[in-house]
């Protein structure tokens, strides 16, 4: 959507940046989900060079009743090759990144690494994590790209803090969906320290604040026309949720927004 909306060229570079970012989203949620089987690799790897003994892995306690996490241990093979394979392809790509936007993406991907690892976890500050979490999405998807394009100007900020509001307040969402599990983590969001009420509320705002962001930038009245039809649903659907619902209305639905998102924004363009 920042490279049709800004009018950027979509050449190699542009697609090795593409590359080097869905390679990062999918090594940094694997490294969440599975922090643990990297440990014991690491551990193993360690061992072995000091003993030249390549010792068996340890497989997961038993009381452990995540299923993810013992699909990742049944598929520890493929999961950590797979991992190493998306490693070395980033820093291979790093070559048609300038070293401003390398710069950028590194502190990006060390505040993605602290957001779960110990003894930072930086998500237990619930009240922030919806805007750390956005702040790499909106750096990510539209910060660099422009950079990278020397398109950084007045209107282009109203477009970064239109897609980071969004951003958040998709994630304000989620939290309702992990409230009780947060809550018995000690972790306080607004979902379950304020009530779901506030939380559906507190999102109307943050998508109201997105759509006044995305006017300033566009000033034409049917994308933007366009931009609040697409709000709109958005604030409907985030008032549908509630602590219960299937897992994969947030998966599917609410996550799903993002994807739904440049139909709308982009429609008025094609037309």
């Amino acid at each position: 959507m920042t490279y049709f909306l800004f009018h950027l060229p979509f050449n190699f570079n542009t697609i090795s940046y593409l590359a080097f970012v869905t390679l990062s989203t999918f090594l940094q949620y694997n490294m969440q989900r599975g922090h643990m089987l990297f440990a014991q690799f690491f551990q193993r790897v360690a061992i072995f060079m000091k003993h030249k003994v390549w010792v068996k892995h340890e497989t997961l306690p038993a009381t452990n009743e995540n299923e993810r996490l013992q699909w990742l241990d049944k598929n520890r093979n493929a999961f950590l090759a797979s991992n190493l394979i998306s490693l070395l392809l980033l820093l291979f790509l790093c070559n048609w990144l300038s070293w401003t936007s390398i710069y950028i993406m590194i502190g990006a991907e060390v505040v993605s690494t602290l957001y779960y690892m110990q003894p930072f976890n930086l998500r237990r500050f619930g009240y922030i994590k919806p805007f750390l979490i956005s702040a790499i999405w909106a750096i990510s998807c539209v910060l660099v790209p422009l950079l990278e394009f020397s398109k950084v100007s007045d209107e282009s900020i109203y477009f970064l803090i239109a897609k980071f509001l969004f951003i958040a307040e998709l994630c304000v969402v989620f939290d309702i969906n992990d409230s009780d599990k947060d809550f018995r983590d000690g972790v306080f969001t607004y979902a379950n320290k304020l009530g779901l009420i506030f939380t559906k509320i507190f999102c109307i705002v943050l998508l109201a604040g997105s759509g006044i962001m995305y006017g300033l930038f566009i000033k034409e009245t049917t994308p933007i026309i366009f931009a609040a039809v697409f709000l709109s649903l958005c604030a409907v659907l985030s008032l549908l949720a509630y602590n219960g619902k299937h897992a994969f209305y947030y998966y599917l639905v609410i996550d799903g927004l993002m994807l739904i998102q440049p139909l709308f924004y982009l429609m008025p363009f094609a037309l």
